[in-house]
């Protein structure tokens, strides 16, 4: 086992100086993590979702997503919901279909 050394100034900080040491986020497999760029994929995927929620040609809100088969897989190979790339909707009223525009 190591031991973590964390270093602590003097008086001579100034208040502008971070009380706390930054630590990055760091993945299983030795990546580091980037939570602001996956949440923002994630809130551009609902918007998306929010903005086709309707069907374009009957209004019915009986609507899904079509996905790639693309999405991350879990630790069971299971694939994780959301994680799809989403490229047209579906209308399972009329079977209307358009393409997903950002």
């Amino acid at each position: 086992m190591s031991c973590l050394a964390i270093y602590r100034p003097g008086d001579h900080v100034t208040e502008e100086a971070p009380a706390t040491i930054p630590f990055p986020k760091i993945y299983k497999v030795g990546k580091r993590c980037d939570h602001n760029r996956a949440l923002d994929k994630t809130v551009e995927r609902a918007k998306l979702v929010y903005a086709n929620r309707c069907c374009r040609d009957c209004g019915s809100v009986a609507v899904v997503p079509l996905e790639l088969n693309d999405s991350l897989l879990n630790a069971s190979l299971q694939p994780i919901p959301g994680s799809a790339t989403i490229v047209g909707f579906r209308c399972n009223s009329c079977f209307h279909e358009w393409p997903a525009k950002e």
